[in-house]
């Protein structure tokens, strides 16, 4: 959640601001997103196991 903080307070937002009252929450609810969809996306790729034997296989199993 801090890395959500600190990208949201390094994006630029002085025009967006001056037309939507939430501005910043917004941002912040994107950012946070952003970050937890990228470290979900991480983990599930670190978690599969490609080698050799899954791929020369007899059996071609779903």
């Amino acid at each position: 959640m801090g890395i959500s903080w600190v990208g949201t307070y390094i994006t630029p937002d002085n025009a967006f601001s001056k037309s939507v009252e939430f501005a910043p929450i917004i941002i912040f609810l994107f950012m946070f997103k952003s970050m937890v969809a990228t470290i979900d996306y991480y983990f599930f790729m670190m978690g599969k196991n490609f080698n050799d034997m899954i791929w020369d296989r007899v059996f071609n199993e779903n």
